[in-house]
């Protein structure tokens, strides 16, 4: 006797439609396979769609063994690529922290050392600065002209000014502040 239960329902209806049985279409896998098997259908024909079905189901049941096991390999790869990423982003991290602070220390020196520049920062903050105006520090790092200079370099250009008392600095309403007092300039001459 014949154990169709190893195949699947899409299989057992191949095999209906093979042997030309009318199955319906709600009924269940034991139903379906009852009808099968009391048609009349002779046991060789139906041992030879057997065979056949169940070896294609094996074969699909294989592809999909397969395919879940590539697909394991592949995961496996990637959490294995994923963490030499992560090595890799955690040292270039500690490079870049460690040249950050050497950059900022060349930055603060170049700040000092270009005179040119900082003469033409003060040189900017004093035509826009006329005598008697009053500017905050939010519209004056915004000036199109003081765009290409280091904000660190424009504090420093007004702590000189306010230190050579060009300029007069007060705390003020500006969203941005220099040296986290100063957020408005006045001018007396």
């Amino acid at each position: 006797m014949l154990d169709l239960n190893k195949l699947t329902v899409e299989y057992i209806e191949k095999i209906a439609q093979d042997c030309s049985i009318p199955l319906k279409k709600n009924s269940k896998k034991a139903d379906k396979i009852n009808t099968i098997l009391n048609a009349g259908i002779s046991n060789t024909i139906l041992s030879e769609l057997f065979n056949n079905y169940l070896s294609e189901y094996n074969a699909s049941k294989q592809i999909k063994k397969n395919a879940l096991n590539n697909s394991t390999a592949i995961i496996v790869k990637l959490k294995y690529k994923i963490e030499k990423l992560e090595e890799q982003v955690r040292y270039l991290c500690s490079i870049i922290n460690n040249s950050k602070i050497d950059c900022q220390e060349e930055m603060e020196a170049t700040i000092l050392e270009s005179d040119d520049d900082f003469d033409d920062i003060k040189t900017i903050i004093k035509t826009q600065l006329k005598p008697g105006d009053i500017i905050s520090i939010d519209y004056l790092i915004r000036l199109d002209e003081l765009q290409k200079f280091p904000i660190k370099a424009i504090e420093s250009a007004v702590k000189d000014l306010i230190h050579k008392r060009v300029i007069n600095a007060f705390d003020g309403y500006s969203i941005q502040k220099l040296d986290g007092t100063i957020g408005i300039l006045t001018r007396e001459y």
